[in-house]
């Protein structure tokens, strides 16, 4: 076997690569011109891809950064991605309504539900992320995983 370090900086340096295209697309979406909402998704993913960037980069502790750190730029990248893809599933539940309907009016109930469910995320997703942090127990992940889970159902269940 060969050493276990060099194969996880071979490893390490592939993600890089991988997140640095990443990057390079995002910007060039962001060249090309598109609605205000494919806008805000583009720089979230620029976001991401940088967060990326530096989470990787220190994987192996090379920055020096602590497990919080760790923890909190993870919870950024997954949180942003997971909002987004609530924006994504609210868009096809209007347009799958909208058609099967055949109508031009929403009704108010889904577009809040989108909301309230957004921000019961956002909020059990930090603040599960702040008790891990600060009391350096692993158990309140559980409020961060179990925020994950529910807005994937939730998201499967509407589209």
């Amino acid at each position: 076997m060969g050493n276990p370090a060099r194969g996880w900086i071979i490893s390490d340096s592939i993600k890089l690569v991988v997140v640095f295209v990443l990057v390079a697309v995002s910007v060039a979406q962001l060249e090309q011109p598109s609605s205000q909402d494919k806008r805000k998704l583009h720089v979230a993913n620029l976001a991401v891809g940088i967060v990326m960037l530096v989470w990787i980069s220190d994987l192996n502790g090379v920055l020096g950064m602590g497990w919080q750190a760790y923890l909190f730029l993870s919870d950024f990248i997954v949180g942003t991605m997971a909002e987004e893809a609530l924006y994504i599933g609210y868009t096809i539940t209007v347009a799958s309504y909208l058609a099967s309907n055949k109508t031009s009016e929403l009704p108010n109930y889904i577009g809040q539900a989108f909301v309230a469910v957004g921000i019961i995320y956002a909020v059990c997703n930090l603040g599960g992320t702040i008790l891990t942090a600060q009391t350096n127990d692993y158990k309140y992940s559980v409020i961060r995983h179990s925020a994950n889970t529910f807005l994937l159902l939730f998201i499967s269940l509407t589209t």
